[in-house]
């Protein structure tokens, strides 16, 4: 081969050359994922000049563009993830069952699309850094294919076996009108972190962060069944799969249905405890001592499914695309939160459900000339619910948080969540050729959404009974001019805004005689941050300048860009010093 592939990409919404494209994206194609094995963002986002991924367990993965984040693991709970993650129209934020994203494994893709900086016109909230484009393959309106694929590993020391399989069916059912595409998986994956807390009783060795002694914690609770060595925590299975139909009944016209379906479940929390050895935890086995927990251990659930409509509609002088999204998801997980009271039994079962529905509407010009346009709107609606109850074993007198109703009654009370968000924005992007070289696009984003949150708590935790919602309107521009002297040379220099939603504030009582803000001044004691019951949407501005070059007869490829973000207004948790406060609160706080 003499030559680099060419790779077409849709990241400005027209299908174009990856080095025709001014603004800084990576794309690989499916051969070259076929070829490298890829199938989750795990595998290939790592290869990627300017991106990270961290996964540290189901839906606590976070992909950081451009180091833009503060704290991966709890942004997504908070205001949002600061990257966009795609699969084909569907954008997947909101789907993470404890933050971040949604982890859906990625099988048959036609190709991946990493666009760095934010795209705040064309993709909006959350892709303040970047956007994350997985795109399947489309069901073959003539050919009837078919692949399995399998693979097996082992993870040495506390690992274990690793098994994935992997099929894919494409069938015509009529040809070049109706054709479905199937794809199925399951993927076992090994833990690497090894439980000690058998070991730690054995040596009273220390039995948290915080130096409780594991034998002093039998004798004070009882029950040396709580501590057992266990190897391989952190283990997942994946099972899932999807089917996708596309009808065309005439030329102008193609419809694709498809359907997506997840199972995701997880042994124990893959999490190192510094005080003690490599890939070590200690870790009590609380689940069977509390029988409300029908003998769950420590884990998580994660079960997604995804229904989308996509129509595209050719209208001649333009394209016209509409996509629906429904998306649910029902999470469980059981955590030892014994660090909370220094060592004593302490177990908070997790169980959530999120319900979430988008709808798009694109119109993409194809005009003969100068001037070319892009106009849509986007609405999302999402539902977001939680409950987490507090459970202790062992000799209750010795909790601080005895249980107010029953003292004998291991729960210590409720935990109850509630979010909302709904948004509606109008997008659009208009593009004029000055010259055959150069040309000049810019780009507008109105967006106006409510975001609200419930908090209840009862019992040993406090009766607290919180509502907060925010509100609020704003709007993001771009502009970029790129210069392409030939085939071979593009340059280009963009200015770009994106932006992130806000959130309300759950507050209980700060002011006033509470000891937070002793002089009732409206400032978090011993800090400068005022109390508000919500902050508002954090946001960068991205100045850029980029090239690409094709040289030795587009046998080497440079693409290049040196870039300044600037960050306001990062949502942080500010605590107060003061120790009569103990309390801490979200604030637009930060910047970068």
């Amino acid at each position: 081969q003499s030559k680099i592939d060419e790779i077409i990409v849709t990241a400005t919404r027209r299908a174009e050359s990856l080095n025709d494209t001014a603004l800084s994206i990576a794309a690989i194609g499916g051969e070259e994922i076929a070829r490298r094995n890829l199938s989750e963002m795990n595998d290939y986002l790592r290869t990627v000049p300017g991106v990270n991924i961290m996964d540290v367990g189901v839906s606590l993965n976070a992909v950081v563009v451009r180091g833009l984040t503060t704290n991966p693991e709890g942004e997504g709970g908070v205001s949002g993830t600061t990257t966009g993650v795609y699969f084909g129209e569907i954008s997947l934020g909101g789907l993470g069952v404890k933050s971040g994203n949604a982890d859906l494994k990625m099988i048959d893709l036609e190709r991946v699309e990493v666009l760095r900086g934010p795209q705040g016109t064309l993709f909006g909230s959350g892709a303040l850094a970047g956007a994350i484009r997985n795109i399947p393959v489309a069901p073959n309106l003539q050919e009837l294919q078919g692949n399995i694929k399998t693979g097996y590993s082992n993870t040495a020391k506390a690992g274990g076996d690793n098994n994935k399989i992997e099929g894919v069916f494409n069938i015509p059912l009529i040809d070049d009108v109706l054709a479905i595409r199937a794809v199925a998986y399951r993927h076992d994956t090994s833990g690497y972190i090894k439980n000690i807390a058998g070991t730690q009783l054995a040596t009273n060795g220390s039995y948290n962060t915080f130096g409780g002694r594991a034998a002093d914690a039998v004798a004070s609770v009882g029950g040396a069944e709580l501590y057992q060595n266990e190897d391989d925590i952190g283990n997942v299975t994946h099972t899932g799969g999807r089917i996708a139909a596309l009808w065309k009944p005439f030329d102008e016209l193609s419809v694709t249905f498809q359907y997506i379906t997840q199972d995701a479940e997880q042994d124990g929390q893959p999490f190192v405890q510094l005080n003690l050895g490599s890939y070590q935890q200690s870790v009590l086995q609380v689940g069977n001592r509390i029988p409300a927990l029908d003998g769950k251990e420590h884990g998580v659930k994660d079960d997604i499914t995804i229904t989308n409509l996509v129509a595209d509609y050719n209208l001649g002088w333009a394209t016209l695309l509409s996509s629906s999204a429904w998306m649910e998801e029902e999470g469980e997980a059981l955590d030892d939160s014994s660090y909370f009271l220094g060592g004593l039994p302490l177990v908070q079962p997790f169980a959530s459900s999120a319900d979430i529905f988008t709808q798009e509407l694109r119109l993409v010009s194809k005009l003969e000339g100068d001037f070319q346009y892009i106009a849509g709107v986007y609405y999302e609606d999402q539902e977001y619910s939680q409950a987490s109850p507090g459970y202790m074993t062992g000799d209750l007198t010795l909790s601080w948080l005895l249980n107010p109703v029953d003292p004998t009654n291991p729960k210590l009370g409720d935990q109850f969540f509630d979010r909302t968000l709904e948004q509606l924005a109008f997008y659009g992007e208009l593009s004029y050729d000055i010259t055959e070289q150069l040309t000049l696009t810019g780009g507008v984003r109105h967006f106006d959404y409510e975001r609200s949150q419930h908090f209840v708590t009862t019992e040993g935790f406090g009766d607290l009974d919180i509502l907060g919602k925010v509100e609020e309107t704003g709007t993001n521009f771009k502009a970029n001019l790129s210069y392409q002297p030939n085939e071979d040379t593009l340059v280009y220099a963009q200015w770009a805004q994106g932006f992130r939603v806000g959130n309300a504030v759950l507050l209980p009582s700060l002011s006033g005689a509470n000891s937070c803000d002793a002089n009732n001044d409206g400032i978090l004691d011993g800090t400068n941050t005022p109390i508000k019951d919500s902050f508002d949407s954090d946001s960068v501005e991205n100045f850029e300048l980029g090239a690409k070059l094709a040289l030795l007869d587009n046998r080497l490829q440079i693409n290049t860009a040196v870039y300044r973000i600037n960050w306001q207004d990062i949502p942080l948790t500010v605590a107060s010093p003061t120790a009569a406060c103990f309390s801490s609160i979200t604030a637009n706080a930060g910047d970068a």
